[in-house]
């Protein structure tokens, strides 16, 4: 799964309630996101990736619909 935000100190400061659900936070070496992963069983079953907010989201989710002619749509919430 993967979520956007404006900033990641704010995710990260709220990272308690993430861990209380089962997840703990994975450092990837990648910048401008957090990788967080879930298990059970020794088993990974969850990732969840938290990048902020840019327009390249924007752009690969509009290359990826015209592929698939669908029309493009917004993929931030207001």
């Amino acid at each position: 799964m993967m979520a956007s935000t404006p900033d990641l100190d704010t995710v990260a400061a709220r990272e308690a309630a993430l861990v209380e659900v089962g997840y703990q936070r994975f450092d990837t070496g990648m910048p401008n996101r957090l990788f967080y992963r879930r298990g059970a069983d020794g088993r990974r079953t969850h990732h969840l990736h938290v990048v902020t907010k840019t327009g390249l989201i924007q752009e690969l989710v509009d290359a990826a619909r015209a592929e698939r002619g669908l029309a493009s749509v917004p993929v931030w919430e207001e």
